[in-house]
């Protein structure tokens, strides 16, 4: 589904209406990461500039931890490690590209950058 919000973060940074919109939804997300500070280019996994957005977005460290590792799945910057092996076409570390998730968030993201 689209991301969430609390009602008074719909109301400090929804943008486009109804969040039901997939569109209105992203770019509303996009609004609520750079209101956390996020930086075009920056990581966001634990310890680097973007990942204090995440923080903002929720308060649980395993969330946060959670939505780090899976936009790394999802840009195929999956670390190696005992179980992880090279998945059959699965695109070279060089960032997000269109049709990611987190691709999408950072495309709407140059936006309101």
């Amino acid at each position: 589904g689209h991301t969430q919000f609390l009602p008074k973060n719909v109301l400090n940074y929804g943008v486009g209406g109804s969040l039901d919109s997939s569109a209105n939804a992203l770019n509303s997300t996009a609004n609520f990461l750079k209101g956390h500070g996020w930086r075009a280019g920056a990581g966001y996994q634990p310890g680097e500039p973007n990942f204090a957005a995440i923080q903002g977005w929720n308060a649980a460290s395993v969330y946060q931890r959670a939505i780090a590792l899976l936009g790394e799945r999802i840009d195929g910057r999956e670390r190696p490690g005992p179980r992880s092996a090279p998945r059959r076409g699965a695109r070279p570390a060089s960032g997000p590209q269109p049709g990611d998730v987190v691709g999408l968030i950072l495309l709407v993201l140059s936006r309101f950058l």
